[in-house]
C-alpha cells in the first residue's frame, strides 16, 4: 500500500477525499 502522507504529496487532494485521521478515503483510491 502506498504511504498515505507521500501519495498526498504526490497527488494533491482536497479535504473532503482525507478522513478523520487524514488519509485518503478508500473510496477516494477506488475512484481513481
Amino acid at each position: 500500500m502506498v504511504d498515505p502522507l507521500v501519495f498526498t504529496v504526490r497527488w494533491p487532494v482536497r479535504g473532503y477525499e482525507l478522513d478523520s485521521r487524514g488519509h485518503v478515503n478508500n473510496v477516494v483510491y477506488l475512484s481513481w
